[in-house]
C-alpha cells in the first residue's frame, strides 16, 4: 500500500501565491505589450507625418523657383549693373557714351 503525501499548508498557500502572482505578471506583461504596440503605431504614424510635412515645406521653394537660365536679377542688382556698364563704357579708352 502506498503511504498517501501530505503537504503542509504552508507550501500549498506557497504554491497557490505563486500561481496568483504568476497570472497577475502574466495579465499586466499582455497588457503591457499590447499598450506599447498601440503608441509604437501612433509614433511611428507621428513621426512619418511630420517627416513628410517637413519634407514638403523644404521641397516648396525649390518647386517654385524659376530655372537659373529664366532668372532676372532683382532691381537692386539691375540697376547697380547699368550704373556700372555707364562708368565703365565712359572710363574705357576710345568708347562714345551711347
Amino acid at each position: 500500500m502506498a503511504i498517501p503525501t501530505r503537504f503542509p499548508i504552508r507550501f500549498k498557500i506557497l504554491v497557490a501565491v505563486l500561481f496568483v502572482i504568476t497570472a497577475v505578471v502574466g495579465i499586466i506583461t499582455f497588457t503591457m505589450a499590447n499598450l506599447f504596440h498601440a503608441d509604437k503605431k501612433t509614433y511611428i504614424h507621428d513621426l512619418v507625418s511630420v517627416v513628410a510635412l517637413n519634407t514638403a515645406a523644404f521641397l516648396m521653394p525649390a518647386a517654385k523657383r524659376l530655372p537659373l537660365s529664366l532668372c532676372v536679377p532683382k532691381l537692386r542688382l539691375r540697376h547697380r549693373t547699368a550704373r556700372r556698364k555707364a562708368r565703365s563704357a565712359a572710363l574705357f579708352v576710345g568708347s562714345t557714351p551711347s
